[in-house]
């Protein structure tokens, strides 16, 4: 995969879409084969360096029981207030901060217990927007959105940034009409199941 490259990873449950995953981000160590990195197979190259390199947003997103300012500080905990207040807007949910009386000191509680599914996404998006990745990977990112706002978030996450990998892996596609056009391997994926 090279820099500026969105991909997209489309499969049945338990087709080994987050174990790839896990596989790119060296949480699993044992397998066979080679991954790269920069011409560096990945077991060579420290853990700690490595996700330094990527930021992820997994299906099972984890906050801590803290602010929300400390949740998205999580990302880059150098960023900046004005950061913090552009990352929230990136993530659409600025206006949910602005209109709470605690704002950023709210405190979300154990594992984002006060938020709904989709705040908790929509933090976990702040805090991608304030760190500086150069692989992102999105595992079921966005499945706590409706379709509008995940398209919003989408774009923005693209426009961000842009020159970086970024890898998304989904069971439902909001790019589908795209990839039937393009008459690849997906639309004779889709051509397939359809006549089954």
């Amino acid at each position: 995969i090279k820099p500026g490259e969105f991909i997209g990873i489309v499969g049945r449950n338990g087709s080994g879409k987050t174990t790839l995953a896990k596989l790119i981000c060296k949480l699993y160590t044992s397998y066979e084969g080679r991954i790269m990195l920069n011409d560096r197979e990945i077991r060579s190259v420290h853990s700690s360096y490595l996700r330094k390199k990527m930021s992820v947003i997994p299906q099972d997103i984890y906050l801590f029981d803290g602010t929300i300012k400390e949740n998205i500080l999580y990302g880059n905990p150098e960023s900046s207030d004005e950061e913090i207040i552009e990352a929230s807007k990136k993530a659409e949910i600025y206006d949910f901060v602005r209109d709470n009386y605690l704002g950023y000191n709210l405190k979300i509680g154990e594992n984002g217990v006060n938020l709904s599914g989709g705040q908790k996404l929509k933090l976990a998006f702040a805090r991608l927007f304030v760190s500086n990745p150069e692989v992102v990977i999105l595992d079921e990112a966005s499945s706590a959105l409706d379709v509008e706002t995940e398209y919003r978030i989408m774009q923005k996450v693209r426009e961000n940034f842009k020159g970086k990998i970024i890898i998304s892996i989904a069971h439902r596609i909001a790019t589908h009409q795209e990839l039937i056009r393009k008459k690849g391997l997906y639309k004779s994926f889709m051509d397939t199941y359809m006549n089954i």
